[in-house]
């Protein structure tokens, strides 16, 4: 895929990404008729030169990816092929992070908060990142409507409170 580009999109294009995070990552504009064919054979190629362990192909996923631990590094790196919301996605969360300053610390000691008690994972039943994202950022939404217009000052301690009775059960 000579032609095509590779963006780092997620927690490390954001900013919000844990000591322990993934690299999400898409190679876009491959030209290619079937991504999963394609996700194949990147796990292959990446297998073959020993560029990387632990390759997993999850190609039944609503998005398909290769998750795998880049083996110079010990990155984790989950990469998916010409899905182009994911780039798109992370420019919105940019553009969310410059109008509340809250959201980053916010959403990172949330995601560590769910990480530390293993909820972050949706296919175990967790909250995945990219939701809670839109979890937070509607609830600093729903105090910048409510605060008469003015900017929003209140201490990340009493927002992360006032999420935690929003969103909980009782």
């Amino acid at each position: 895929w000579p032609q095509s580009r590779f963006e780092v999109h997620g927690s490390f294009a954001t900013g919000m990404y844990l000591p322990n995070s993934d690299i999400d990552a898409v190679i876009l504009d491959s030209g290619a008729q079937s991504p999963a064919l394609c996700l194949k054979a990147l796990a292959l190629a990446l297998s073959r030169r020993g560029m990387a362990r632990n390759i997993q192909l999850i190609s039944k996923a609503r998005v398909p990816i290769v998750k795998f631990e880049e083996a110079p590094s010990g990155f984790q790196f989950d990469i998916s092929f010409d899905v182009a919301n994911g780039p798109a996605s992370a420019e919105i969360v940019r553009m969310n992070m410059r109008r509340f300053p809250a959201l980053r610390p916010l959403t990172t000691v949330l995601k560590a908060f769910l990480q530390q008690r293993a909820l972050n994972e949706v296919y175990t039943g967790g909250i995945g990142s990219y939701a809670l994202l839109c979890m937070v950022m509607a609830h600093l939404q729903l105090h910048d409507s409510s605060s008469a217009a003015r900017p929003m000052h209140l201490p990340l301690t009493m927002l992360t409170i006032s999420m935690h009775l929003s969103y909980s059960s009782s």
